[in-house]
């Protein structure tokens, strides 16, 4: 727990660092990405949430190991777990 601890610490130390918050269009945002995403449900909330504030952010990538995230076309979805990456530009149109 302390290595963990201490690797967060450093993560919040970053320079780089910035924490994506709602915007003023959030209500508008959010309607666009819940439309876009298939098959949203309850099971994905966390996730429809995270890809709202990403868009509000002008974030374009994510690392993560959650599967449910290549569902959102407008994400690169980096797996450092597994080493695979799903570019958003293959799945626009």
């Amino acid at each position: 727990m302390k290595d963990a601890w201490a690797f967060l610490k450093a993560v919040f130390a970053s320079p780089g660092l910035g924490m994506i918050v709602e915007t003023e269009w959030h209500a508008h945002v959010a309607a666009e990405v819940l439309a876009e995403i298939p098959g949203v449900a309850v099971n994905i909330v966390f996730e429809a949430h995270t890809a709202i504030l990403m868009r509000e952010n002008d974030v374009r990538a994510l690392y993560t190991h959650d599967s449910d995230f290549n569902r959102v076309a407008f994400i690169d979805v980096l797996d450092p777990a597994r080493g695979h990456r799903r570019s958003s530009a293959r799945r626009r149109r």
